[in-house]
């Protein structure tokens, strides 16, 4: 597994001009949006130190290499990056998450990081993409992808070179990994406490065989391939949404709300007319009884003459 040396240089923030503003761009009505990707590549805008913007195919290993020049990040309205650039944004994070020199394995959890670690890695961040950052909400997300790339780097490290004994471990320690880093974060894995940790998840996820609920449920399927639902969140949004921002914030985009308000016009004439209709069916079924009332009578006085 490769890593990446942590005295790589961050180009670009030198320049402390604020460049997220659109009298910067000089090449604004050059930015397109994709869908993903054209051979391989993301089709991504990128934007040089001088405020210049093209249209390039990069890869997330091409990001590394660029000098004073940055990624456009088109950033959605749930905080997540979109498009060809949250595509190669979100490989590129994983890439950085294995990086042993900003990222140490043998921290505990990842909110007792040092926070000087956390800020390093947001400035080296804004040097290689281009984004509002004064946006603490998708600083959040980015932190909690960080969070979790970085915890699945450790569970692979821990999956290929775990062995019987901590002395065993020990000496399978790969070479890109720094001897202290590995030696404290064995001691941890085998420690007690996370063996307990271990036997509190295998219990979580154990299955429910006691038979009290014998009801099947319509969505029990969904249940056994996806698990149970993890609360604040939202499923098939990605990462960052919550329930209450998801349902109860969702706006509607300034493009279709004309058509929206023309749709519930429509739909209240439609009303009206279906009243009027039901009017008019009752005045019919009114003048039917008063007909038949009519020819009943004047039958019954042809008959007494």
């Amino acid at each position: 597994m490769d890593t990446f040396d942590s005295d790589e240089t961050q180009d670009g923030k030198a320049d402390e001009t604020n460049f997220y503003n659109e009298e910067n761009l000089e090449n604004t009505a050059s930015l397109i949006y994709t869908q993903g990707r054209e051979r391989g590549k993301w089709v991504v805008n990128v934007i040089s130190s001088d405020g210049t913007v093209t249209v390039e195919h990069l890869t997330a290993q091409d990001v590394w290499g660029m000098d004073n020049r940055r990624v456009i990040l088109d950033i959605g309205p749930h905080n997540q990056p979109e498009d060809g650039s949250g595509g190669i944004f979100g490989t590129w994070l994983g890439m950085l998450s294995t990086d042993l020199n900003k990222f140490p394995i043998n921290y505990v959890d990842w909110r007792k990081i040092q926070s000087w670690r956390k800020d390093d890695v947001w400035d080296f961040i804004q040097s290689k993409f281009f984004f509002d950052a004064s946006n603490e909400n998708f600083k959040k997300y980015v932190m909690k992808s960080l969070s979790q790339k970085c915890r699945g780097h450790k569970t692979r490290l821990w999956k290929s070179c775990h062995r019987n004994t901590p002395e065993e471990t020990i000496e399978a320690r790969r070479e890109f990994i720094p001897k202290e880093q590995w030696q404290d974060f064995v001691h941890q894995q085998f420690g007690d406490k996370a063996k307990e940790q271990l036997t509190e998840k295998m219990t979580e996820n154990a299955p429910n065989t006691s038979g009290n609920n014998t009801s099947a449920s319509s969505n029990d399927a969904f249940l056994q391939v996806f698990g149970a639902e993890c609360p604040g969140r939202v499923r098939c949004v990605g990462l960052g949404p919550t329930p209450s921002s998801f349902f109860h914030k969702r706006t509607i985009p300034a493009s279709n709300e004309s058509e929206v308000i023309s749709l519930r016009n429509r739909v209240h004439e439609l009303e009206e007319k279906l009243v009027r209709m039901n009017d008019l069916e009752d005045k019919v079924e009114k003048m039917n009884d008063i007909i038949c009332r009519f020819a009943t009578s004047s039958t019954s006085n042809d008959e007494r003459d």
